[in-house]
């Protein structure tokens, strides 16, 4: 890995408690100069682990084209999927409007994925394309169905940490 981006997972991946989603850019450790608000905005929205750290070996190829953002789901985040549709779509509008720009990219993996539809679907004049990777869009046809959608919920706090 890039040195910048050790130092990437040290100060960002490592979060404190905390429920609230951030957003990441990794271009800031990057001492190369790139120039990041000339580019396209590219957001990342992760897969179950919520960490965005299965982008980190593409990270230095897409910084190339993209001015790129991570997102990072804490575990201890129990917002519906509405909600979560709502905190992203404020966190890319802003970035957006911070560097001049009117849409983004996004691309996601596995239950990011959801995010990334649903975000698309209620703001399309936000998006410019979208890309999903390993969607986790066949939920209703899942054999374990049953188990997520009606004992999960019910399980305490505690247990998803």
């Amino acid at each position: 890995l890039k040195p910048y981006l050790l130092q990437l997972m040290n100060d960002e991946f490592w979060l404190p408690n905390t429920d609230a989603v951030s957003m990441i850019n990794p271009g800031k450790y990057d001492s190369t100069g790139n120039q990041d608000s000339k580019k396209p905005l590219l957001v990342f929205l992760p897969g179950i682990d919520g960490s965005s750290l299965s982008l980190l070996p593409h990270i230095h190829s897409i910084r190339e084209n993209f001015s790129l953002r991570m997102l990072v789901f804490p575990p201890n985040n129990r917002s519906s999927w509405y909600e979560l549709t709502d905190t992203i779509f404020e966190m890319i509008q802003a970035e957006l409007k911070s560097n001049g720009q009117s849409k983004a990219f996004i691309l996601s993996e596995s239950m990011g994925s959801i995010a990334s539809l649903l975000l698309a679907e209620r703001h399309p004049e936000l998006i410019e394309k979208v890309a999903v990777l390993n969607p986790a869009t066949s939920f209703n046809r899942a054999l374990l169905k049953p188990l997520y959608q009606d004992i999960m919920p019910n399980l305490p706090n505690a247990l998803y940490k």
